[in-house]
Order: C-alpha cells, then sequence, then structure tokens
C-alpha cells in the first residue's frame, strides 16, 4: 500500500487494488480495522470445496 491506496498480488499478477479512505473512519462511520489474509470461494454452492493452506506468508513488495 501507499498514501492512496491497497494492491494486492500473487506472484507478479495484481490480484486488485481500493482506495486507502474506504477504510477511513470518516467514509465507514467508526473504527475500521483492515485484516489481510487469505479469502476462499466455490462455484457458489455450499459446501462445494475444501481450501488447504499450508503455508502463508505476508511480505512488502519490493520498489522499483
Amino acid at each position: 500500500g501507499d498514501e492512496s491506496d491497497y494492491t494486492f498480488h500473487a506472484g507478479d499478477s495484481t490480484l486488485g487494488s481500493i482506495e486507502r479512505p474506504f477504510f477511513s473512519t470518516e467514509r465507514a462511520g467508526g473504527f475500521v480495522g483492515v485484516h489481510l489474509g487469505l479469502y476462499g470461494v466455490g462455484d457458489a454452492q455450499e459446501g462445494a470445496g475444501v481450501a488447504h493452506v499450508r503455508w502463508f506468508e505476508y511480505e512488502p513488495r519490493p520498489t522499483g
């Protein structure tokens, strides 16, 4: 992230980004905390799949 937004990457692919002000108290109407983690979805059927994550490591993306 930087002063304007958070950007999410997996390997060399950019997954998406969101403006940081979206998480501000003024915009959200109260306290907000940013949580980072994995979230998986299936094909919209409850119990349709299982995801096993054996390792997750968060590190800053090198600049430049």
